[in-house]
């Protein structure tokens, strides 16, 4: 079993699903609400069998994961759309930070070249 699989749990995921897939739209009416949340819990329960079986035994990352189920299991398209979320998610902010304290600098020696003029 892939090391991302540690424990399996759908709870997390539904919580996931509710912070961050805009499509969803979990904040919708209550029959539609509900439709989609018993369509993830389905979903979520096939992807657990599916784990418990093996199918994702050889995959190393969550790209992998996310090419199997685009490729073979059109029936998760709920999933399909999580697992793109998740590996869009940066794990931190270290990249983004850099950036900006770099523009910070470049920013302050065109003010201090500007002064000079």
């Amino acid at each position: 079993m892939p090391s991302f699989f540690p424990q399996f749990d759908s709870t997390l995921i539904k919580e996931f699903a509710g912070l961050y897939w805009k499509p969803m739209d979990l904040q919708s009416n209550n029959t539609n609400q509900q439709r989609k949340l018993d369509a993830l819990n389905r979903e979520l329960k096939a992807f657990a069998d599916y784990i418990t079986m093996g199918k994702f035994n050889k995959l190393q990352t969550m790209q992998d994961v996310l090419q199997l189920l685009e490729r073979d299991y059109h029936d998760l398209p709920m999933m399909q759309a999580l697992y793109r979320i998740m590996i869009t998610i940066p794990v931190s902010s270290a990249s983004p930070e850099r950036s900006f304290s770099a523009m910070k600098r470049i920013l302050n020696r065109l003010r201090a070249s500007m002064g000079s003029i």
